[in-house]
């Protein structure tokens, strides 16, 4: 039987692995955070409404979820997670 080798296919298939690999645990990461705020805030009893629910949950941003989560520990009502 005869094989080719093929070194180039073999990088990109490596490199696109990876990079579904780091994207996985990106979108993992960000679901978590997402879960994690809402949480936080069901538990300090602070309403959350359909339209806001649905920017937390539509948010990518990690940096942007990372504050949001800093804010829900202490926030009184949910327009102060989304202050400038």
């Amino acid at each position: 039987m005869i094989t080719n080798d093929y070194p180039h296919v073999s990088q990109r298939r490596a490199q696109a692995t990876e990079q579904g690999l780091q994207q996985g645990i990106a979108e993992g990461s960000i679901g978590t955070r997402i879960k994690d705020i809402l949480r936080t805030l069901a538990r300090r009893n602070i309403d959350v409404p359909k339209d806001e629910r649905e920017d937390i949950e539509s948010c990518r941003d990690m940096h942007t979820l990372e504050v949001w989560l800093d804010r829900s520990y202490v926030i009184k009502k949910i327009s102060e997670l989304f202050a400038e």
